[in-house]
């Protein structure tokens, strides 16, 4: 992913941690082979995973600092 990727090279050069969440709405590759394609629009699970993962960072750096 082309825009994430520029961040990763700005957050290493910065010394910095920088993660990306993605949802697939649909495949084309799917599609193209008239495979079932179903479209996701729905964002829902994509962001309550990138929450928890934002907390688990959270608290595993707390731990590492000592708190």
């Amino acid at each position: 992913e082309m825009e994430s990727a520029a961040l990763f090279v700005v957050a290493a050069r910065l010394g910095a941690r920088c993660g990306s969440a993605f949802s697939v709405v649909g495949n084309q590759e799917r599609e193209i082979l008239g495979m079932d394609n179903p479209k996701l629009h729905d964002t829902e699970d994509a962001i309550r995973v990138t929450v928890q993962a934002l907390r688990n960072l959270i608290v595993s750096d707390r731990r590492q600092a000592g708190f």
